[in-house]
């Protein structure tokens, strides 16, 4: 009834790509996430930010197909049209953020993944109210980094505190507390304190049915 090229049918097919990422359906969801991207590079040109979104949602979609070297060249592309379009502090620059450091700690290289979740917390902080569990979950990936760069002492302080804000706002079961637990789990395990990991590797509840996937769109 409104045509391809309306906001809400773009909206709509970028909301049912995450969906269908969260169901496992990537190569469906990819298909969706591409067609809306290219509409909107059409429509709205690359530093609209219905289409950074786009940018980031196909990028998440490639990464979780191993589509890496893709995924890496839209998640920085996504940054200089967010950072072009938008002050630093704007949360679509925290969320592209957060993608591209995980992508590039999966790639080996911590240490270039650690400034990129520093200023993505950073603005989580300005821009969010406090214990708000995206917050929490950012802090969480700065702990896993840190575990990674082998900065144990520093790793616990930000897993610790990211565990408290992650329970506290979405509840143990949910899979962004279960994830700072496991990394509690790693943690512990690389820092040579056994009977610490297992403690805290016992407390992964169930999943629940909260979705773990894209951020989508209102």
């Amino acid at each position: 009834t409104l045509g391809t090229e309306d906001p809400k049918t773009l909206m709509s097919m970028t909301n049912l790509g995450s969906l269908l990422w969260d169901a496992g359906k990537l190569e469906e969801a990819e298909g969706l996430a591409r067609d809306a991207l290219e509409t909107r590079l059409q429509v709205l040109g690359e530093t609209n930010a219905d289409t950074v979104h786009s940018m980031y949602i196909l990028a998440n979609i490639l990464k979780k197909q191993g589509k890496v070297d893709e995924a890496e060249q839209l998640y920085r592309r996504a940054l200089e049209r967010a950072r072009a379009a938008y002050d630093d502090a704007h949360p679509y620059v925290a969320n592209v953020l957060c993608g591209l450091a995980l992508l590039v700690r999966h790639n080996g290289d911590s240490q270039a993944a650690e400034p990129m979740i520093r200023e993505a917390l950073s603005i989580r902080r300005r821009t969010l109210v406090e214990g708000h569990w995206e917050t929490g979950k950012t802090q969480g990936d700065l702990g896993a980094c840190l575990t990674e760069l082998g900065r144990y002492e520093e790793a616990e302080r930000e897993l610790l505190a990211a565990h408290q804000t992650v329970s506290t706002a979405r509840g143990e079961t949910s899979p962004w507390t279960r994830q700072v637990v496991r990394d509690l789990g790693a943690l512990y395990e690389a820092w040579g304190k056994p009977e610490e990991a297992a403690a805290w590797r016992v407390r992964i509840q169930p999943s629940a049915t909260e979705p773990d996937g894209a951020t989508q769109e209102p």
